[in-house]
């Protein structure tokens, strides 16, 4: 009966290690994903280059699933904050390049996310 600690210590994390990323991707075609220009550049999620998410958008969660901040941005409660390096490079009005984090929901306790 001293096995079954460990044995199921090993159990667990396999288990957790089979659920991340339970999509990736391999092969060559997962390079390709991304259709249409990307504003905040490009990202890698689960082996799948995908657009990046802009100041403001919602990000992180288990894998990424609601997105990856672009680079100069940061996932900050689940939206991106920073400045978009991206943004900026290519030009785009500044007004629309960062995104401070708002702290006032937590503050306040309305935060509802």
């Amino acid at each position: 009966m001293s096995n079954v600690g460990p044995a199921l210590l090993l159990l667990c994390l396999s288990a957790g290690l089979a659920r991340a990323c339970k999509n990736y991707c391999l092969d060559d075609s997962c390079k390709t994903d991304v259709q249409g220009p990307c504003l905040d550049g490009v990202v890698e999620i689960c082996g799948r280059h995908v657009c990046a998410k802009g100041p403001g958008e919602s990000c992180g969660g288990i894998d990424s699933w609601r997105g990856k901040c672009g680079a100069g941005m940061y996932c900050q409660s689940g939206v991106c904050s920073g400045c978009s390096t991206h943004r900026y490079l290519n030009g785009v009005d500044i007004a629309n390049v960062c995104k401070k984090w708002d702290k006032t929901p937590f503050l306040t306790g309305r935060y509802s996310g």
